[in-house]
């Protein structure tokens, strides 16, 4: 599957050419570091409680820390952030960090799968076709796959093909 870990090294070395200046300068940039994060997660910019989330969930630069990573993914995934919706889902699926909840991982599933975030359109699928959290949905599973896979989620391809072979 899927996961925050395989996310975030394909996510961040673009995030660090995007993020070169610090908070002071502009609320909307900040640096990858926790403490530069820190203050303008504080301040309420949900992309810097995503990026301290990753910090966290990574350990890129700190202690690595699943509480620390769910709490400030799920601040930003409160604010719409669907890349935090998909980070705090799945960390309710796996119950890293959180009580494991397949309830609330479809909850935040959904919310970055209807931002189009292929990410979460793929955990919906998953959910859909084990069956966590959810009836056993074949259709579901596969309408949010195919949404993943046509963004070229290869995992998505992978299993929408292992599907129509069975």
């Amino acid at each position: 599957m899927f996961s925050i870990k395989s996310f975030a090294v394909i996510a961040l070395p673009a995030a660090c050419i995007l993020l070169t200046a610090c908070p002071q300068r502009d609320n909307t940039n900040f640096c990858m570091t926790d403490l530069s994060c820190r203050k303008a997660a504080e301040q309420g910019n949900a992309n810097a409680q995503y990026n301290l989330g990753v910090i966290y969930d990574t350990g890129f630069g700190v202690d690595q820390d699943d509480a620390q990573a769910a709490f400030w993914f799920r601040k930003a995934a409160e604010q719409g952030n669907a890349d935090a919706q998909f980070c705090i889902g799945e960390m309710y699926e796996d119950g890293r960090g959180v009580t494991k909840n397949y309830a609330q991982a479809l909850f935040w599933y959904h919310k970055a799968a209807e931002q189009g975030n292929a990410a979460g359109q793929y955990g919906l699928g998953e959910l859909y076709r084990t069956g966590k959290g959810v009836t056993r949905d074949n259709t579901q599973a596969k309408f949010w796959y195919g949404k993943a896979a046509a963004q070229g989620n290869a995992d998505a391809q992978e299993i929408l093909n292992e599907m129509k072979n069975h």
